[in-house]
């Protein structure tokens, strides 16, 4: 019994440490999390296809980053910009050795300053996409990037930008918005790495910037199952020993119990 359980705690230790990534081990995680967009023309993707006008949901702002999540396969990464999970190609953006201070644009809004631009659709066309949302006059809509679509106002281009509105993600057309803003570039110097996932791991790099609270809480989750199993296999011994003990104490006391009767008999 003590063997079997002995077999198991070493199988729980072994099993949680061993799926631990080499460079988790190596406290080098957090270096290859990031990578920088480098062009005006990086897409961000809802799946792992190359296809821009059913998959591409914006074009992410240049200069900034995305925290990759996983090495999805050959061409792209599994990708979080700001609060949005998709993909990136790989070959679109630059991994670096640094977490960035600022890796997303945000806090950047827009307004709408026509009635007829007040509606936020599904898809970057007032034609194909449905209606998600309606905006206000000069109400802030949360900008997080732009991409071309249906040019909904002649000669007024047919930019579309992706925004998140009264808790709802869509697109506002760009030529009846307010545009005096600018978008500014993220100038931080960083160092450029080559494989930011080491041995083509997929783990989820994000998860070790966890907080130091949470740390502690998955930390004991870990470590609490094995000492209650290490609790139990010595446990049955103390007990074992103890009753031994208590055996070898009464033994001579009833045998000189015996011999004082015999004693007072004579």
């Amino acid at each position: 019994m003590k063997f079997i359980m002995s077999f198991f705690v070493f199988c729980f230790l072994f099993f949680f440490y061993g799926n631990i990534p080499a460079s988790a081990k190596a406290n080098s995680l957090t270096t290859y999390a990031y990578a920088r967009v480098e062009n005006s023309s990086t897409y961000f993707y809802s799946f792992p296809q190359r296809n821009i006008s059913d998959n591409a949901l914006f074009v992410i702002p240049e200069s900034y980053f995305v925290l990759l999540l996983s090495n999805f396969n050959d061409y792209f990464y599994k990708a979080q910009y700001r609060d949005l999970v998709g993909y990136v190609l790989k070959d679109e953006v630059s991994p670096v050795a640094e977490t960035p201070e600022n890796p997303f644009l945000e806090n950047f809004t827009f307004w709408v300053f026509s009635s007829d631009g007040r509606n936020v659709y599904s898809t970057p066309s007032s034609i194909n996409g449905t209606v998600t949302t309606r905006v206000d006059l000069h109400q802030q809509a949360n900008f997080y990037g732009a991409i071309s679509g249906e040019e909904m106002v002649s000669e007024r281009g047919t930019t579309w930008y992706y925004c998140n509105v009264n808790d709802t993600f869509g697109y506002l057309y760009e030529g009846l918005c307010d545009t005096s803003s600018t978008v500014s570039l993220n100038t931080e110097v960083v160092t450029y790495v080559s494989n930011p996932f080491e041995d083509d791991d997929s783990y989820l790099y994000n998860l070790v910037e966890m907080t130091s609270g949470l740390k502690i809480l998955v930390l004991f989750l870990l470590i609490f199952p094995a000492l209650f199993l290490i609790y139990l296999l010595f446990k049955p011994f103390k007990l074992e020993q103890k009753s031994s003990s208590i055996k070898k104490h009464s033994k001579p006391q009833t045998i000189k119990q015996i011999q004082d009767y015999y004693d007072d008999s004579l």
